[in-house]
């Protein structure tokens, strides 16, 4: 499980009273991913819907992807959201279909970047965004440990074939990754947090193991 300090911030009443949903159509996961990363500063909720291509009764994979999100009352509006995603390599389609809730079609309006109906954002905005995607960054440098570790798990059954035996235990895992910014500064740290017993345990158990990982991460 991963978790990041942003997504676990508590939100007013009056945030969530107000809150905006947007949609776009984004060429793949990856871009969407790249936004997702970009609003998570104000996001409340995010739906990523894949769709398969139906032609001539057979189905194909398609790597396109709509998205409809909600972000808090402090969120930049559409004009600022635009020109942000316009600064998001290779997501120019979803800054071209990126519209409100109730008035997107997921046809593109074709622009060149930062021209059209869009508008420069504050600079505490900008430093949110930019900061966001910084976290990003080493959040995802921390994953590649576990995607690599991920990989070495699935590997062994297939070199050793019926010789593989499973483990007993939970051996060598990342456990959970989250970036911890400290208050009042631009430092952040990395933090790994593992369950000395290994996994998880089920029931109330549980939910003391993940109450102790939340106060590591949080301490």
């Amino acid at each position: 499980m991963n978790t990041n300090n942003s997504e676990t911030n508590q939100l007013t009443k009056t945030e969530g009273a107000a809150q905006r949903t947007f949609s776009f159509r984004s060429e793949c996961m990856a871009d969407a991913e790249s936004i997702r990363a970009m609003v998570l500063p104000w996001l409340l909720s995010w739906h990523a819907n894949v769709e398969p291509l139906d032609l001539n009764g057979r189905l194909y994979r398609q790597p396109d992807a709509e998205v409809t999100f909600t972000l808090t009352a402090k969120a930049p509006g559409l004009a600022c959201l635009r020109w942000l995603v316009d600064g998001l390599l290779n997501c120019h389609i979803a800054a071209e279909t990126l519209e409100t809730a109730e008035h997107y079609t997921g046809e593109r309006a074709s622009r060149r970047p930062w021209t059209g109906a869009v508008e420069r954002p504050s600079q505490e905005v900008l430093l949110a965004a930019t900061q966001a995607l910084l976290d990003r960054q080493k959040l995802l440098e921390a994953e590649l440990d576990r995607t690599r570790h991920m990989y070495r798990t699935l590997r062994a059954p297939y070199d050793l074939g019926v010789r593989w035996c499973p483990p007993t235990e939970e051996q060598g895992s990342p456990g959970w990754v989250a970036v911890v910014a400290l208050p009042g500064t631009d430092v952040q740290r990395i933090v790994r947090v593992t369950a000395a017993g290994g996994a998880l345990k089920a029931g109330k158990t549980q939910s003391r193991e993940m109450e102790r990982r939340m106060l590591v991460i949080n301490g």
